[in-house]
């Protein structure tokens, strides 16, 4: 069993897995009233299921490598740095997005995080960021009537 859980995901695989049951048979039946209500957490949860076993299985056929250098330890600290800067940038997101609204605060993050995480081709920066404003504008606030924030300056 303890080289079993050797495996990062099949560890993640288990704790999801767990996750899964425990909303399937007691927080949905005890939470969600009526079958209709229902349908939409049963299905994410299946798919939860059904995700983690594909992880299980996929961590129990992985080969492992025992050796472990220098360089991947480097990448693991960059790699916890830059979520750290990409938490922050997100963050930031939250506050600024009642003052500055959707549209103004949207572009400004997902272009610094773009740029930050490596895109440089501007066409793409920008046609992205477009594409995705408009996309969520129009899919939340014209289909589902969800409004976004406005902001105060503008």
């Amino acid at each position: 069993m303890k080289r079993f859980l050797e495996d990062p995901d099949r560890k993640v695989g288990l704790i999801l897995l767990f996750l899964g049951l425990i909303l399937w048979f007691f927080i949905i039946p005890t939470q969600v009233l009526g079958q209709e209500q229902s349908f939409f957490p049963k299905i994410l949860t299946a798919w939860l299921i059904v995700l983690s076993v594909i992880l299980i299985v996929k961590g129990y056929f992985k080969k492992h490598k025992v050796k472990q250098n220098v360089s991947k330890l480097q990448n693991y600290r960059s790699e916890h740095i830059r979520i750290i800067i990409v938490s922050i940038i997100l963050i930031m997101y939250v506050f600024l997005i009642d003052i500055l609204g959707y549209f103004i605060t949207t572009i400004l993050v997902l272009l610094l995080l773009m740029f930050y995480l490596g895109v440089r081709n501007w066409k793409v920066l920008f046609l992205v960021v477009i594409i995705t404003v408009i996309g969520f504008y129009y899919f939340f606030e014209v289909g589902m009537k969800i409004q976004f924030p406005r902001g105060i300056i503008f």
